[in-house]
């Protein structure tokens, strides 16, 4: 039986946002969003990393780029199928994602565009360079507004989405501290018939767990 291990959903990553929010890319920059241009990711990261000692590790992403970082790929799970409702809990629970688009200006060989999902509490830790004061809720400036947000939420939570990524990265959260978390990538399945991910959702104490097995070692 495989080992079965359980760490809190911190990040959904959707890349193709205008495909559930019914609009063409180029429209995207008209709604309030952030910019994050890849090489900023890159130099933030590895200060984040230095910062909190995680090790510095290889990582290559689904297009076969390579970048530096300190999670682990499950790669089991690349290339499966999940219903949007998996995320129920963690859209709606307690600590409920926020929505944010985001520009990235630089990048090359994926969408400029994509939408992440994270608590406002993670945001604020995201964010912490724009404000550095913190803020009590999410700025409208980059705050997907409302009635898109139903919009987004709605087509996704009806749709089944494809995993481009499945993330365990040390936790940056003073909530867990040594702890673990998940980060999931998605996107939309394209003419293609993908098998359902066997991970699971689990609401408990506010926040969404997802339940997964480790990939086997040979």
């Amino acid at each position: 039986m495989d080992n079965r291990l359980k760490h809190v959903l911190r990040l959904v990553t959707l890349f193709h946002p205008e495909h559930y929010l019914g609009c063409k890319s180029v429209e995207l920059i008209s709604n309030p969003h952030h910019v994050r241009p890849r090489k900023k990711s890159h130099e933030r990261r590895k200060v984040q990393n230095v910062k909190y000692g995680f090790p510095i590790k290889s990582q290559i992403m689904d297009d076969g780029t390579e970048r530096e970082g300190s999670g682990d790929a499950v790669e089991r799970y690349r290339d499966k199928s999940i219903r949007g409702a998996l995320l129920d809990a963690f859209v709606n629970g307690m600590y409920g994602a926020l929505a944010v688009l985001i520009y990235v200006p630089d990048e090359i060989r994926k969408a400029k565009w994509r939408c992440e999902l994270r608590t406002l509490e993670d945001w604020r830790i995201q964010l912490q360079d724009q404000y550095p004061e913190g803020f009590d809720s999410l700025p409208e400036t980059v705050r997907l507004r409302d009635e898109d947000f139903n919009i987004l939420w709605k087509n996704v939570r009806e749709s089944s989405l494809r995993v481009c990524g499945f993330w365990v990265n040390p936790s940056h959260s003073l909530n867990f501290p040594g702890g673990k978390d998940i980060n999931i990538v998605l996107g939309p399945i394209k003419g293609r018939q993908l098998s359902p991910a066997t991970f699971r959702a689990i609401p408990d104490a506010g926040r969404c767990w997802i339940e997964y097995s480790e990939d086997v070692k040979h």
